[in-house]
């Protein structure tokens, strides 16, 4: 059971460093601790697999990941990124807006649209996404993840797989 803490301990050491790559807007550094967050969560599941086989309980690991879905989700990333092209993270922007209907009046046209360039924008969020997938957030969602796979972990102990 050492080597699945271990490993499991690795990928949150790997999340930490995405955390701070991600704070200091290192993109580099970013991707290249994610890559090493997946191989070492991914190992995870590997392990419990390989010690569901020795105890007879491969039933039980098939159960398990076909009912963890951010196991599943960030095993065709992991996949993705060793087989096919690396994922880049991205920084995706969201404005908030308050628009009345005078802000719109008021607005000068150029080129017959208004533009509003002034007062309305009331917020906005940043976050590290991954380019080609669904736009949440990156570091929430291997947050996610971890969970899912202490709870994975915790699982088989309490059912004598590990």
């Amino acid at each position: 059971m050492d080597d699945v803490l271990d490993k499991i301990e690795e990928a949150e050491h790997f999340l930490a460093q995405m955390k701070q790559s991600a704070a200091a807007d290192d993109a580099t550094s970013l991707r290249r601790n994610f890559s090493a967050f997946l191989s070492s969560a991914r190992t995870v599941m590997q392990y419990l697999y390989e010690r569901s086989k020795q105890q007879g309980g491969r039933a039980w690991y098939q159960q398990i990941a076909a009912s963890s879905p951010w196991c599943h989700r960030f095993k065709e990333i992991r996949d993705g990124d060793i087989h096919r092209e690396p994922y880049y993270p991205i920084v995706q922007h969201t404005m908030f807006l308050s628009i009345t209907p005078e802000d719109i009046e008021k607005a000068p046209t150029e080129d017959g649209v208004r533009v509003i360039r002034e007062g309305v924008v009331k917020g906005e969020e940043r976050q590290w996404v991954l380019q080609s997938g669904d736009h949440s957030s990156l570091l929430d969602d291997c947050q996610s993840y971890l969970d899912e796979l202490r709870g994975n972990i915790q699982k088989a102990a309490e059912e004598g797989v590990i």
